[in-house]
């Protein structure tokens, strides 16, 4: 009884068998009816543990399902204020912060379609995805505000920019913490990534609410446990980062962690020796690196934070996973 209550609970539909038999018993399921921010935050207890975060300061920050499904709606009831609606594009040009990942799942539960900007882009970068994605509004903090108006004359389409550490963090703290997230089509866009512009001018490639269900490495390969936490270096700015860095493991209800300092802080290692777990805290995949590139410096960014995967995939222009609907700009 008790182990068919962890398998409900677990939010998986596939578990490790021998190949040829995975294989036979293996099929696409793709809803007609389907939203991210509903498959990854809002099915979740919210008293299960969500996000440990920490920057290269050691500060750190632990926020449940709870915490981070409160912090969602309000900031979904925030972007409401400004106008966003459904299919409005919301930019986002934030360092990985609990705030940045409230905002990606509020555009989600909003129908509008997200376009996650890294901080590490020029000026000229951010200008061509905001103009060629039709930017309505654009969620940054103070270090990057400036960079935004000082380009801000050659984005006509651009209504609004919403500084987290500003007054728009003002209006989430005051927002309601309720939001009913929209029932979308599986087939409605939900993100718009870009390519590296190796060839010419970066392209947008449109990711449909399905493309998530694609992504289902973190099930079949990972093997992601909710018993565990899940560690992705990469940025929350492309694929690469959002995926692993939160919208995998949290589809399984696995918790993430994001950052760390060069050694790891006296609460972390009290929190890892009373935590059950039956494998490291980190993920397979990077548990060999996580250690290895936790190095700050001394500049906006901590350099650690900028994943090998991620570069390599913002490199490659890879058109979207099976399972989306991409166009090309």
């Amino acid at each position: 009884m008790a182990g068919e209550a962890a398998q409900a609970h677990s939010h998986r539909r596939w578990h490790p068998a021998p190949y040829e038999e995975m294989c036979r018993a293996f099929r696409w399921e793709v809803p007609e009816r389907y939203n991210i921010a509903a498959d990854v935050l809002d099915k979740h207890e919210p008293s299960r543990p969500a996000m440990y975060w920490e920057d290269w300061q050691g500060n750190e920050r632990t926020l449940t399902f709870g915490d981070m499904q409160g912090l969602t709606n309000r900031t979904a009831n925030a972007l409401k204020a400004y106008g966003v609606g459904e299919g409005d594009r919301v930019a986002v040009l934030l360092p990985p912060v609990p705030e940045a990942a409230a905002t990606f799942l509020a555009t989600y539960k909003l129908g509008g379609i997200l376009l996650s900007l890294s901080i590490l882009y020029g000026d000229d970068a951010i200008v061509h995805r905001l103009r060629d994605c039709s930017a309505k509004v654009i969620v940054t903090d103070a270090a990057n505000r400036d960079r935004i108006e000082h380009i801000r004359d050659g984005l006509p389409e651009l209504e609004h920019v919403l500084v987290v550490d500003e007054e728009f963090g003002r209006k989430v703290e005051q927002a309601s913490d309720r939001c009913e997230t929209l029932d979308t089509p599986a087939d409605q866009a939900a993100q718009i990534y870009y390519t590296s512009g190796t060839t010419g001018l970066a392209k947008g490639i449109v990711h449909a609410h399905r493309y998530l269900i694609a992504h289902n490495e973190f099930e079949l390969v990972h093997d992601v446990r909710d018993d565990e936490v899940f560690h992705s270096t990469g940025e929350w700015a492309w694929i690469a980062g959002i995926v692993p860095g939160i919208l995998g493991p949290w589809r399984f209800g696995a918790p993430i962690r994001r950052g760390g300092s060069a050694r790891r802080s006296r609460s972390s290692r009290a929190r890892a020796a009373t935590t059950p777990s039956r494998r490291s805290t980190c993920s397979r995949s990077t548990r060999s690196r996580t250690s290895s590139r936790r190095r700050p410096h001394c500049g906006r960014w901590p350099r650690w934070e900028r994943s090998p995967i991620a570069t390599r995939a913002s490199r490659s222009g890879a058109p979207a996973r099976p399972g989306s609907r991409s166009t090309r700009r």
